[in-house]
């Protein structure tokens, strides 16, 4: 995802609501009740078949939305956005709010909003914090450290939009003494390499993924939790040609080595 200068020359997918019908034995349609299909008129394809009670969030309405919330707030922003499919990625980050859970390491704070007219998601907001020191993402809606907000497309929500913004930004600022507590037990908690590479491969799965978060890790022998989810977040924010979509996929994985002791993780069998 490119950083955009000012979102509103990006240009997004809208969609629309149609009905839905279906073709009788003789040849006529009969209009499917209880149902719609979600038309993405950018790309001229259907998106999804969705029940009576979805309400389609347009991505350049919630462009709009986060614009607007993040004025009110009166603090500096900067926004990334990309889209894969039918979905929408937007990532704002507030390069004022820092957050310092140890010496040599410190926070940008920031959210990522998804939205998709594939039922694939629904409106999500997650916290993010950006690694000053190598400027990864971290996407990180830890349960009871702060709160993120997925919400179902079936009713008006852009109006709430600025508070759930609000209510999340304050989250990520009296956070950061849980932060802190994190990040310390995951710099505590090592494994040797042999032991790392089989956690990476049982987490990751995938080969072209396990070589190039090894990469970052090359040139130590013993790894602790810390490292792993920074050599995954290095990866995920900085691999080439990833999409949004993966990016955000090994971002759950990372979640899971930096809530999670090495001793209760999965390990991949011995080759």
């Amino acid at each position: 995802m490119n950083q955009i200068q000012d979102i509103q020359e990006v240009s997004l997918d809208v969609a629309e609501a149609r009905s839905v019908f279906v073709e009788r034995a003789d040849g006529s349609h009969k209009q499917l009740e209880h149902f719609k299909a979600i038309w993405n008129l950018s790309k001229d394809q259907c998106a999804c078949v969705a029940g009576e009670d979805y309400i389609v969030i347009q991505h350049p309405e919630l462009r709009d939305a986060v614009k607007q919330a993040t004025e009110n707030l009166n603090i500096k922003t900067e926004i990334k956005i990309g889209t894969q499919g039918h979905r929408m990625f937007l990532d704002v980050k507030f390069p004022d709010v820092k957050l310092v859970v140890k010496v040599g390491e410190e926070f940008y704070g920031g959210l990522r909003i998804i939205n998709s007219y594939d039922k694939t998601t629904g409106l999500m907001i997650l916290p993010m914090f950006e690694r000053l020191v190598c400027s990864n993402g971290m996407v990180m809606p830890v349960k009871g450290i702060i709160s993120s907000y997925s919400i179902h497309h079936n009713r008006p929500l852009v109006e709430q939009f600025s508070s759930l913004i609000e209510k999340t930004l304050k989250g990520m600022i009296d956070s950061c003494p849980k932060l802190q507590a994190i990040v310390e037990g995951c710099i505590a908690d090592s494994v040797e390499w042999d032991i790392a590479v089989r956690l990476i491969k049982a987490l990751v799965g995938r080969e072209k993924h396990i070589e190039g978060i090894k990469s970052k890790l090359v040139g130590k022998s013993v790894v602790t939790r810390w490292d792993i989810y920074n050599a995954i977040t290095d990866y995920a924010t900085h691999g080439e040609q990833l999409k949004p979509n993966v990016e955000h996929w090994l971002q759950t994985k990372a979640q899971k080595v930096m809530t999670t002791k090495l001793e209760a993780m999965p390990l991949a069998e011995v080759q």
